[in-house]
């Protein structure tokens, strides 16, 4: 099995998420609704991003390399260059209570 150590570069990573390996290691999957309706998974660096920001009770998380703010009280992911909006959600259950989500099927 790849460890998350070998997919960020080992110790670099240790040195940006201090004491974060454990966390990194049980990441909840998180995934982006496509134009479709099709849920995408994000990049396992992106969903490390995530998913330390969810557990660090943060309203948002920021994706520079993609320009994506990810507003995760209400499950929405907004491009910052094309102001496209996308809903996000984490481990397939909505973050928030938004009547589009609350009809959803996972």
């Amino acid at each position: 099995a790849t460890s998350v150590l070998s997919l960020f570069g080992g110790p670099a990573l240790m040195a940006v998420f201090p004491g974060s390996m454990a966390a990194a290691r049980a990441s909840a999957r998180w995934e982006w609704e496509d134009e479709v309706d099709i849920w995408q998974p994000y990049s396992p660096e992106d969903a490390f991003v995530l998913e330390q920001a969810f557990q660090a009770n943060q309203p948002s998380a920021t994706i520079p390399r993609r320009r994506l703010e990810i507003d995760l009280q209400n499950g929405i992911q907004t491009n910052t260059a094309t102001r496209t909006q996308r809903f996000v959600h984490r481990n397939g259950l909505p973050p928030c209570d938004s009547p589009r989500r609350a009809s959803a099927v996972y």
